[in-house]
């Protein structure tokens, strides 16, 4: 051959392949799958679809679950042969036939789920499996095949691989031989046989096992089973779940386990917790006993002595910790000592009588912790006594309880470390300003009072204002709001959103005034006139202060216009955040840089420090016009709305046209609020427009009006 029939060859090749390139790479994801370029995954599910189609190349996961696959062949998979393809997942495919060579091509492979497909022949599955010629396959899943008995074929056939996690839950075998897991697979480092009917466990070795799950079996924990001949069988175990077995006894069944580090014994009937009962496993971090069931009766002192527990959960048991409980028994005072690293506690769904101090014997010791849940157990209060001293605490759950009140400096004291604090679906109606002390709040970054019942009066007008005022500083700092804070009473807000109900402080006085007189009334039938007299102006004194204040705001705010220097401002500017881009960008260009008036805008001129409400105060007394930029979001703005009712008092009280109001847009008056309507009855409105030749009268207007002209 030529030189030349060489470099002829070689551009032919050249061309074919970059041919055959470009048509994988133009091949599009079958439209019954979704595939995703960034995560290589292609995903097929509940389709009726014969074979399986030819992917993008990029594809190297492939979940092809809920089809109709009946027979599995070598053909079957001829579309997949070029790609790299990992992760194979045929869950619930009915397939009943597999050919021994039908996944031989896959030579990439290192993920492989079959789950769900119990008509499958066993005795083909073996040979299928033990000709992959993968050299990589490490995962191995067979779940709900309905077997009634273990496969030692399944084992012999997948010997040659270094299986590292094998699933077999959901099926229906009674016995499992770990002897004989550990002779062909002894690389298992995760074991999933949950939800079978093993009753029998034949001990043996599988020295790199780090997780199992045994969960939902009939399994009962003996002395061998983890310990044969004075030898550990799992000695790298660090996960164990052993939920709904029947474990009866704890006692020296994990003594060797010197790795375990999370242990879950739910749902096993345990009659006795006793002492120094996982005190042999010096790794052990995380440890559940959660729905023990009504057997449980003793737990002895130091139960949980661990120097290296972090959490520990012993919710659902319905276990009486208290005083009164007969033919039980625990010592609360010792119960959850020796435990000094505990760093998360759940008592949920137990029993507590919170004035029998049971609880804090119980647990006010633990200094360290950082979350507590005690949710269910129908606290009609917080307990005090408890979690002041817990200077790390950073999560309070308390949900689901009844709880009504509590004294908030009493609870939680000084403790300023709570970032996450749920209170949610408890029995509370009204908030006061010493539910939560200011030390509570300086890190708390949380805060669920969701599905609370509450009473949508004046009596909550302090904790209407409290949640303004935070969401302002922190606007995610209430869970669920404002959807799930929901007025019960009076009968007609009921189901009336918290954030709807916004009441003055002049609607809410009143009824201080009636509590006051009724007081007087009650007085003066128990003393003499000299008493009732001194009484009365006792009980009256800061009613009696809030009217000189409501006097001196007047005398400082309601300054007649025709004082003229004496304003700070041309006017005061009423608008809401979604309005800032025109009040700035027309409004204040107009007005101010071209006719030099000075106005005031809350989010440039209000003063650093001072709250709020002076600024508002103050800022309309210094303003020589209010001006309010009527639009729908202004409408519903809570801070607007308030500066409109003082510009209306303002406006009451000066006969000379002090307030201008600009429609932003076009607003029916009976989709104001009653007191905006008011203001648009008795005022004369500017319109504003986007078209030029009508802008420039609107401008001659607000400037006309500002600058002293009576509309």
């Amino acid at each position: 051959m030529t030189s030349m029939e060489t470099i002829i060859l070689v551009y032919l090749f050249g061309v074919i392949s970059l041919t055959l390139f470009n048509a994988a790479s133009s091949v599009e994801c079958p439209q019954f799958c979704s595939c995703n370029s960034t995560t290589s995954e292609a995903k097929c599910q509940n389709k009726y679809y014969d074979g399986i189609p030819a992917f993008p190349n990029y594809i190297t996961s492939l979940t092809y679950t809920g089809m109709n696959l009946p027979k599995v062949t070598r053909r079957t998979f001829e579309k997949l042969i070029d790609l790299d393809l990992q992760v194979l997942i045929l869950r619930h495919n009915r397939i009943e036939n597999i050919t021994a060579n039908a996944l031989s091509k896959l030579i990439h492979l290192r993920h492989l789920d079959l789950s769900g497909n119990g008509r499958m022949n066993f005795t083909q599955l073996a040979a299928c499996l033990e000709n992959i010629k993968s050299p990589n396959i490490t995962i191995l899943h067979l779940n709900s095949f309905g077997w009634n008995e273990e496969q030692p074929n399944i084992y012999k056939a997948i010997s040659r691989y270094k299986i590292q996690v094998l699933g077999m839950s959901q099926n229906n075998f009674k016995s499992l031989n770990m002897s004989r897991l550990g002779q062909y697979v002894p690389n298992l480092t995760s074991l999933n046989v949950a939800y079978n009917d093993i009753e029998n466990i034949i001990p043996g070795q599988l020295k790199k096992l780090e997780i199992w799950r045994i969960h939902h079996n009939y399994v009962d924990v003996n002395n061998a089973l983890f310990n044969s001949s004075g030898t550990c069988n799992f000695p790298s175990l660090k996960i164990l779940n052993l939920t709904s077995n029947f474990v009866n006894y704890f006692e020296n069944r994990f003594s060797c386990l010197e790795k375990l580090e999370v242990l879950v014994l739910d749902r096993n009937p345990v009659k006795k917790i006793l002492k120094d009962t996982f005190v042999d496993l010096p790794s052990l971090q995380v440890l559940h006993l959660n729905h023990l069931g009504d057997r449980l009766y003793n737990i002895e002192a130091f139960p949980f002595r661990s120097k290296t527990l972090k959490e520990l959960s012993f919710s659902r048991n319905h276990f009486a910790f208290m005083k009164s409980a007969r033919y039980l028994y625990f010592n609360s005072t010792q119960i959850f000592r020796g435990i000094p690293n505990l760093e998360a506690i759940d008592l949920s769904e137990n029993y507590f009588d919170l004035s029998d101090g049971i609880l804090p014997e119980m647990i006010s010791h633990l200094t360290n912790l950082t979350r507590i849940t005690i949710k269910s157990c129908k606290f009609q209060t917080i307990p005090f006594g408890i979690f002041s001293k817990m200077k790390r605490l950073e999560v309070l759950n308390l949900t689901k309880n009844h709880i009504i009140s509590w004294n908030g400096t009493e609870v939680f004291g000084s403790i300023s470390s709570l970032k996450t604090l749920r209170l949610n679906f408890n029995y509370i109606n009204v908030f006061n300003d010493t539910s939560f002390p200011e030390s509570l709040m300086a890190n708390l970054t949380s805060i669920d009072l969701a599905g609370n019942p509450f009473f949508c009066s004046c009596k909550n007008l302090w904790f209407r204002k409290w949640i303004h005022f935070w969401r302002i500083k922190r606007p995610s700092i209430f869970k669920g709001y404002p959807a799930n804070y929901l007025c019960i009473n009076p009968p007609e807000l009921h189901n009336t959103e918290l954030k709807n109900y916004f009441p003055s402080d002049d609607e809410c006085y009143p009824e201080k005034m009636n509590a006051t007189l009724q007081s007087f009334i009650v007085l003066s039938l128990i003393g003499i006139f000299g008493v009732i007299l001194v009484s009365l102006i006792y009980k009256g004194r800061w009613h009696i202060r809030y009217c000189i204040y409501l006097q001196r705001v007047k005398q400082r705010g309601y300054i007649s216009l025709n004082s003229g220097d004496s304003f700070l401002y041309s006017g005061f500017v009423v608008y809401s955040d979604e309005d800032r881009h025109w009040v700035f960008s027309k409004f204040l260009k107009i007005v101010e840089e071209e006719n030099d008036q000075t106005l005031c805008i809350h989010h440039r001129d209000f003063e650093v420090g001072k709250l709020i409400v002076d600024n508002i105060a103050d800022c309309i007394a210094q303003s020589k016009k209010i001006i309010l930029v009527l639009s729908r979001t202004m409408m519903t703005s809570d801070w607007c709305l308030f500066e409109t009712r003082l510009a209306q008092r303002k406006f009451l009280n000066d006969d000379t046209g002090s307030l201008i109001i600009i429609m932003l847009e076009n607003i029916q008056k009976k989709d104001m609020p009653h007191s905006l309507r008011e203001l648009v009855d008795l005022t004369t409105y500017i319109t504003w427009s986007e078209e030029p030749e009508i802008q420039d009268r609107f401008w001659t207007n607000v400037l006309k009006s500002i600058k002293g002209g009576n509309e």
